[in-house]
């Protein structure tokens, strides 16, 4: 525990100084761009409150939320191809 505390002690002031922005690599769940909507719409009773798009590779965000359960989820999709980028059950309006 004492070793975690100094890591975490001496990287602290490092990431807070740098400030820069990085990659992240991470596995997504992905599939069939109209099976997922439709999951989302009959298993979960979510539907699409907002879209945008992205510039940097044509594709779209999507956020999906169920107004009754509060569940939501944000989806990433193209032509054919959807992957969940997150999801959750609970939010607050901002």
């Amino acid at each position: 525990m004492k070793k975690l505390l100094l890591l975490l002690m001496f990287a602290t002031p490092v990431f807070a100084q740098e400030q820069k922005s990085f990659e992240l690599n991470r596995t997504m769940k992905c599939g069939d761009a109209e099976v997922l909507t439709n999951d989302l719409a009959e298993k979960y009773g979510e539907k699409m409150v907002w879209s945008g798009k992205d510039e940097n590779n044509s594709s779209y965000v999507a956020l999906y939320k169920n107004k009754d359960t509060g569940t939501w989820t944000l989806i990433q999709y193209g032509a054919k191809i959807a992957c969940v980028l997150s999801s959750g059950s609970q939010g607050t309006p901002v």
